[in-house]
C-alpha cells in the first residue's frame, strides 16, 4: 500500500493476493478481506487461517514479517453492494468460516471504528 494513504476499501470488499508457492512455477491467488479499517494509513491487516493442505494460506502464512513474495490487487468486482449504516436500532449477526472477516468490517461500519 501507499505509505501516505488508506486502502480506501468499501465495507466488506475483499483484495487478491497472490503468492508463488516455494516449489511451484504458478502463483497462487486467493481473496482476501482486510480486518483493518480506512484510518489505518499505509498499513492493513488480514486474518488468514493456515489450512495445512492450502496453498495460498500455507504459503503466506509462512513467510517472515517483511517479506516481499506477496502481491495485492484490487478489482471492482470484489466489492460487494453497500447497506446503508444509518443509525440502526437493532442488529442481529451469526457469521462463520469466510464470513468472519466480512463481518469484522461490517461492525466496524457499524461502531464507527
Amino acid at each position: 500500500p501507499d505509505p501516505l494513504k488508506p486502502l480506501g476499501l468499501s465495507t466488506c470488499a475483499c483484495i487478491l493476493a497472490a503468492i508463488t508457492p516455494d516449489g511451484d512455477e504458478e502463483a497462487v491467488v486467493r481473496p482476501y478481506t482486510p480486518i483493518s479499517t480506512n484510518r489505518d494509513i499505509g498499513t492493513f491487516d488480514l486474518l488468514i487461517k493456515a489450512y495445512p493442505d492450502g496453498k495460498a494460506s500455507s504459503a503466506i502464512t509462512s513467510l517472515e514479517v517483511g517479506s516481499n513474495k506477496v502481491s495485492f490487487l484490487h478489482i471492482p468486482p470484489n466489492v460487494k453492494i453497500q447497506y446503508p449504516f444509518d443509525q440502526p436500532k437493532f442488529i442481529g449477526m451469526i457469521a462463520g468460516g469466510t464470513g468472519i472477516t466480512p463481518m469484522m468490517q461490517a461492525l466496524h461500519a457499524l461502531l464507527g471504528e
